[in-house]
């Protein structure tokens, strides 16, 4: 009994469970053959032979797959077994004598006891289970209660089963389309980080999932400036990624115009708003940095602040939340407003996104804004320097695994 449970355990397919019930019934019982037979989706009296065991040897059709290919498998009418079939009800025959059955032949010549289970699914006896003595009386009415109910709970296992491979094929499919998403995500990225006169940068990009919602991105213009953006869609995995790829399209076919970040912003939030995704936003820190006088004219989107530090460790940190509005998406008409900051050389400009200062710790305590200014206190500024201070800070507050959300900082420093 024990090889038996630990064999159906270890079953990953149907046929297994099935083979393992009938060697496992061979051993418990002494039964010397047995049949399993499917009558789906047969007339009254048909049947197919899934399988057979015949003496310690599997008949030809062990190694099919029944549930994969049972239309491949030969259709039997009538003869004792469809008697049983059509009958649908527990069955024991002594005395058997089956020199030539008029359905299926000698295959169960030499056999004199016989005992029918009906296996129910989804209500019938879509299955059977045939077993098989060389004595005349070897089967009683007293062990057909105990074969019903274990027969049928090998059928649950089948079930299960094949449930579960099911599942595993589904769940393979899904994990092989969230790598195409999550690589064609990675490729709506920079590759790499772009030169800019006077300016050094850093990035950390860092997804909850395989593919994720968080976005950033260095637009040149025309005339030297350059657009820089930070943003994060709504939620994770897929759904945020499909969300990201369109605001990347938006903005390169309307950024490298020329427009200032309250015009880009505008024109974003349009098209994402007569969209009309249910429960989809983004949020967004849409600047455009001007590296001849140092300027950084911005507009904010419901996301959290930037920083400024000033240089040094120790040295003062400041957020730039002088404007900000609703997030993209919610609604059509939202004027956005821009502020401009002229940087001093050696000030770095932090952007991040809600990921990082939503990172909890053991209590449920968030990593906050705060957080991140006590770690750029302990770093000189220098754009490399930024993103190691927030990550070993981050690793200290939120335990191993358990980021719930896209990650993301981007470091800018002017020289």
């Amino acid at each position: 009994m024990l090889d038996l449970v630990r064999s159906l355990s270890e079953a990953h397919e149907p046929r297994q469970v099935l083979r393992s019930f009938a060697e496992g019934m061979a051993r418990l019982r002494g039964v010397s053959g047995y049949a399993s037979l499917s009558t789906r989706s047969l007339p009254a009296g048909c049947y197919r032979i899934t399988r057979l065991l015949l003496g310690d040897v599997w008949q030809g059709m062990a190694d099919a797959n029944p549930w994969a290919n049972l239309q491949d498998l030969p259709v039997f009418d009538g003869g004792v077994l469809g008697d049983i079939v059509r009958g649908g009800v527990p069955a024991i025959i002594r005395d058997l004598d089956l020199p030539d059955d008029p359905a299926i032949g000698n295959a169960l010549h030499g056999y004199r006891s016989l005992l029918a289970i009906p296996l129910y699914d989804e209500g019938r006896p879509l299955n059977w289970a045939i077993m098989l003595r060389s004595e005349s009386d070897a089967f009683g009415e007293a062990e057909i209660e105990e074969t019903i109910l274990r027969s049928n709970l090998v059928g649950t296992a089948v079930r299960s089963v094949r449930t579960a491979a099911e599942l595993r094929k589904a769940n393979d499919r899904i994990t092989s389309e969230v790598e195409r998403i999550a690589s064609i995500q990675r490729a709506l990225l920079p590759r790499g980080l772009p030169s800019i006169h006077g300016v050094r940068l850093a990035t950390s990009y860092q997804v909850h999932d395989q593919a994720g919602g968080d976005y950033y991105d260095f637009i040149p213009l025309a005339d030297g400036r350059w657009t820089i953006v930070i943003a994060d869609a709504s939620g994770h995995g897929p759904a945020a990624a499909v969300l990201m790829a369109m605001l990347q399209t938006l903005l390169h076919a309307y950024a490298v115009e020329g427009h200032g970040p309250a015009d880009i912003a505008g024109h974003v939030n349009r098209h994402l708003a007569r969209k009309g995704i249910e429960g989809s936003f983004i949020t967004a820190v849409i600047g455009q940095l001007d590296p001849a006088d140092r300027s950084f004219r911005f507009i904010r989107a419901g996301h959290p602040p930037a920083l400024v530090k000033d240089p040094g460790p120790e040295a003062p940190v400041r957020r730039l939340d002088q404007v900000g509005e609703i997030p993209f998406g919610i609604f059509e008409d939202v004027a956005y407003t821009e502020h401009t900051v002229t940087l001093q050389p050696e000030q770095t400009i932090v952007l991040y996104t809600d990921g990082v200062v939503d990172a909890r710790n053991d209590q449920g305590d968030p990593f906050g804004v705060a957080g991140l200014e006590r770690a750029l206190h302990m770093c000189t500024g220098d754009p490399d320097c930024v993103l190691a201070s927030i990550g070993v800070a981050l690793r200290d507050h939120e335990p191993p695994g358990m980021r719930d959300d896209d990650q993301t900082i981007l470091a800018m420093r002017i020289e």
